[in-house]
């Protein structure tokens, strides 16, 4: 990858192994059981990204570094935004919206 950008063969590759290994959306059940996330911190990689995540979990905080390669970093992006539009918790441009709590 360069500045420019990944290659098409890198780009297919990438999809490739994210259809391969796709998992289900998470249901109902799922979410009674995820962890909570309590911070993230990231930086951009030669590859993509890593992400620090810390969730909180019976035993108490929890760090762990996630690489992503850019086709996983977008999906996560489009997830995200998705969610966050129509659950009201997200602008058109991505920002948190809050309300006065009336």
């Amino acid at each position: 990858m360069t500045k420019r950008g990944i290659t098409r063969d890198e780009e297919k590759q990438f999809e490739h192994t994210l259809t391969r290994y796709r998992l289900p959306t998470p249901t109902a059940d799922d979410l009674a059981r995820a962890f909570s996330a309590l911070a993230v911190s990231g930086t951009a990689a030669g590859n993509g990204v890593v992400l620090r995540l810390s969730v909180l979990r019976d035993d108490g905080p929890y760090a762990t570094d996630l690489a992503l390669n850019p086709v996983v970093a977008s999906h996560l992006l489009q997830i995200i935004m998705e969610a966050g539009r129509s659950g009201g918790w997200l602008d058109a441009k991505g920002n948190v919206k809050t309300h006065s709590g009336v």
